[in-house]
């Protein structure tokens, strides 16, 4: 029964969003020059983050980050970003977005500050669809600044939608 009044007040959301825009904010790449790549076995590291969304008007903002490494993993175990130390990275991509969405508030609505309203399910939007907005944008950019660099296009793999 809850999770039936979870989904039915998340789609009631979803019904009064609409996309605005995606900006980049900053974008931030460095190529280590002094990188030895003879016989390493490369591997990527990424992360993303939606912070809070901020309501100004009949608009809400997300901003959304995301990093990428590429580095020599000679234990072939998943690394946290964090955790790569800056003489094993080959490159890094760093992107800062934000995500404009429209308001459109339903006649039904007691509180015009949707954000308040609709809190309970604002992580779960975050997560779910800014994430999704934005990651074409990212895969984007990583493919152009990698060949920009010197190196073949890094396709990073799609952003998929969990169910319920």
């Amino acid at each position: 029964m809850e999770e039936n009044i979870i989904v039915s007040r998340y789609n009631e959301f979803i019904s009064m969003i609409e996309l605005k825009g995606i900006d980049v904010d900053a974008l931030n790449c460095k190529k280590n020059s002094e990188f030895e790549k003879e016989d390493v076995v490369l591997d990527i590291a990424m992360d993303f983050e939606v912070e809070e969304g901020n309501q100004e008007g009949l608009e809400i903002k997300f901003p959304f980050v995301f990093r990428l490494k590429a580095f020599k993993n000679d234990t072939k175990e998943q690394k946290a970003i964090d955790s790569i130390k800056d003489e094993d990275t080959l490159f890094h991509i760093d992107l800062n977005f934000h995500v404009s969405y429209f308001l459109r508030f339903p006649k039904t609505s007691k509180n015009e500050n949707i954000v308040v309203e609709y809190s309970d399910i604002l992580d779960t939007f975050a997560e779910r669809n800014v994430s999704i907005n934005v990651w074409p944008y990212a895969r984007e950019i990583v493919s152009d600044l990698t060949s920009k660099m010197g190196f073949p296009r890094l396709l990073i793999p799609l952003k998929k939608s969990q169910n319920f």
